[in-house]
């Protein structure tokens, strides 16, 4: 796939966007009867989405016909008309639950790589302790959650089936480490997903499957696309969509963060503390003392690091940008830093982050909600 040449085709006037289903390789497109909206988020959930296929003809039967017929990949690609050899991959996943109504089937498809978020970590009978000395990296427990706990493939380059290898490098390097984030854990049974949120919190991280199926990572961000008037909205209100919200709910303005916590004695070795006097004025005071038992900060630095982004990211009210594109979202993905202006709610330059993005592919319309920092 060229996706240079599908990229240019795309933002031809006046284009006119396909769909594909390929169900094990195979071109299935001719009997699917509706694609619902494919949905995905930074939040270690699995995307998923629905399908309904004609089986007038037994053609989907084979599915219940033994035991082991599921767990095949299927991909939703989109194409512009004219040039399906370059074919972008909107979704790829697992085929499960087939729902068998008259002549029709609907089939669910997950992120292929979601069954490893469920896999347990340790157990009460046997902890697994993530300390090899005291300023273990944060990345190095991602890593082996991913790959040991996981089944992951554990290659370390680009070609990684499995790992978008070349983010999480760069997630390494320029966030983890530049910001010293050092963690330790006990873990007694938790999923690879509920000690992955863990860690995502402590060092304001996102960790998803991204449209390829594979384990994503930010910051920093890639970069998006732009957006204004000329390329928002929805069909029947072309132009729009481009809301702005400000919840007041979620304000931190005193922050306090643990670390060195001693797993045998049941003590902290310190914790470091700071406030936003600004915030306080305005808002009022809001407290929270960031703390675990399964997984803690290791150092003095990598907590102040999590107070510092904590207030950061949490002292003034969150803003959200919640989009309606058709050209060109229909390329965006999560993790991406995009631009929106807004000569009506006098904005020029904006530059949230997106964070769930959902495919309407019967309107061909994207709904993406992204976080714009102060």
């Amino acid at each position: 796939m060229n996706l240079a040449a599908f990229r240019e085709n795309l933002l031809k006037p006046s284009v006119k966007p396909r769909y594909k289903f390929l169900y094990d390789s195979v071109d299935k497109t001719s009997q699917v009867l509706k694609i619902g909206t494919i949905r995905r988020d930074v939040n270690l959930s699995s995307g998923k989405a629905l399908i309904t296929l004609n089986n007038a003809g037994g053609w989907w039967n084979f599915l219940k016909a033994t035991n082991d017929a599921l767990g095949d990949t299927a991909e939703i690609k989109a194409y512009v008309s004219g040039d399906e050899a370059n074919a972008y991959t909107l979704f790829k996943g697992t085929v499960l639950h087939p729902v068998y109504e008259g002549k029709d089937v609907t089939i669910q498809i997950k992120d292929h790589n979601s069954k490893f978020l469920d896999k347990p970590v340790g157990s009460n009978a046997n902890p697994d302790t993530f300390w090899q000395s005291q300023t273990v990296s944060a990345e190095e427990v991602v890593w082996r959650l991913l790959t040991v706990h996981g089944g992951l493939n554990t290659l370390n380059a680009p070609t990684n089936p499995d790992i978008a290898y070349t983010a999480f490098a760069a997630w390494r390097d320029n966030h983890i480490v530049a910001n010293s984030y050092g963690i330790k854990g006990l873990v007694k049974g938790q999923t690879v997903a509920e000690c992955l949120m863990i860690i995502c919190q402590m060092t304001h991280s996102y960790i998803w499957v991204n449209n390829d199926g594979k384990v994503d990572f930010a910051p920093p961000y890639d970069p998006g696309y732009s957006y204004d008037e000329g390329n928002t909205g929805s069909r029947k209100k072309p132009g729009q969509g481009r809301d702005l919200e400000e919840p007041t709910d979620k304000i931190l303005n005193n922050v306090t963060v643990r670390h060195g916590y001693n797993f045998s004695q049941g003590s902290w070795v310190s914790s470091v503390t700071d406030t936003d006097a600004t915030s306080i004025a305005k808002f009022g005071t809001f407290k929270k003392t960031v703390e675990g038992r399964i997984f803690v900060h290791n150092t003095s630095a990598s907590a102040t690091s999590d107070r510092d982004a904590t207030l950061n990211d949490y002292a003034f009210p969150l803003r959200f940008f919640n989009l309606i594109g058709g050209i060109p979202a229909i390329m965006e993905d999560l993790g991406r830093q995009i631009t929106v202006d807004d000569t009506l709610k006098d904005i020029s330059g904006a530059t949230p982050y997106v964070e769930r993005i959902i495919y309407d592919l019967d309107q061909w319309e994207v709904m993406i909600k992204a976080r714009w920092p102060w």
